[in-house]
């Protein structure tokens, strides 16, 4: 029977993991000038890099690793869980974040965002085996060095670190002792198979309630004046948007405050117009790459 469990905590800085294939590390650019390195570092990366910005949006917060573990521990599928999303997530030990006892947090849940989607897959190809998890901006900010006779390099630690976590892998031995925290790394690599992958992406939307036209009250303020809505009435100008009355000829503003639905003022966090404020909002969750050969269905609970 398959089981999940916490692998590795990635304390982010201001960008995220990119899967590369290990192959094309450490990566040495050429060049006399430390700016052109940087240049030529980023390109050599945005070119290799099976996924560019697999970040989760590069925001600063906190990643978990889970892996999925299989009958005779085979690694079915490893996951990115972005962890702004989750309570107080520095202070838990490390043995909840193996056994991802772990809380998830109400913020987007009272926000709103409880609509589970999780986009089609699209395919890579893993030429040798052994993949890496790389944040290498970063890397290249913090960790590379620059001399004269060129020893500039990319990645190398996280290349160095294949051998210690295929050895983890072997026997899924995960443990509060072993689990890592990864931080001035900027990434690590593993073997896991050759041939064509699958990446998913788990989003979490916010579906907004459209309330009807003809449901919803104008309320002009020049003349105490109420009709039935029309987007015809909604001006901008200047930015800020107006309730127009012809009558008056005056642009209303506090445009909400204006508009009434069943006699209440309308919660446009929960609740939308056709044409305004009815964009779905989405905020990514997780990365899930397996395996192509594997079908089941992508779990998300």
């Amino acid at each position: 029977m398959s089981k999940y469990i916490g692998w590795k905590y990635y304390d982010s800085t201001w960008y995220g993991l990119d899967f590369i294939d290990t192959k094309h590390l450490p990566h040495y650019p050429k060049s006399q000038n430390r700016d052109d390195y940087d240049d030529l570092a980023t390109k050599f990366f945005d070119d290799n890099c099976s996924v560019s910005n697999l970040s989760l949006d590069g925001n600063s917060e906190p990643r978990i690793i889970v892996i999925k573990a299989g009958d005779q521990n085979i690694l079915e599928e490893l996951r990115i869980i972005d962890l702004h999303y989750f309570d107080e997530y520095p202070d838990y030990p490390n043995e909840d974040y193996v056994n991802l006892n772990i809380p998830l947090g109400k913020k987007y849940n009272d926000e709103g965002f409880t609509t589970k989607i999780i986009e089609e897959p699209y395919q890579f190809n893993l030429e040798s085996g052994n993949l890496s998890l790389i944040n290498h901006y970063a890397y290249q900010i913090n960790y590379s060095e620059f001399e004269e006779d060129n020893k500039y390099e990319v990645g190398e630690q996280v290349a160095n670190s294949l051998e210690k976590n295929n050895l983890q892998l072997a026997t899924m031995n995960i443990n509060k002792n072993n689990f890592e925290k990864i931080g001035n790394v900027h990434g690590f690599s593993f073997t896991w198979e050759i041939g064509e992958y699958d990446v998913f992406f788990l989003k979490l939307e916010k579906h907004k309630i459209i309330i009807p036209d003809e449901e919803i009250t104008m309320n002009f303020p020049c003349c105490n004046r109420k009709e039935t809505y029309n987007s015809k009435n909604r001006v901008v100008r200047w930015g800020v948007t107006n309730l127009y009355c012809e009558k008056c000829d005056k642009h209303n503003t506090s445009y909400e405050k204006c508009l009434t639905y069943k006699g209440e003022n309308i919660d446009f966090e929960t609740h939308c117009i056709k044409g305004y404020k009815d964009r779905i909002e989405s905020v990514n969750y997780s990365t899930v790459i397996r395996p192509s050969r594997f079908k089941n269905d992508i779990e998300w609970i």
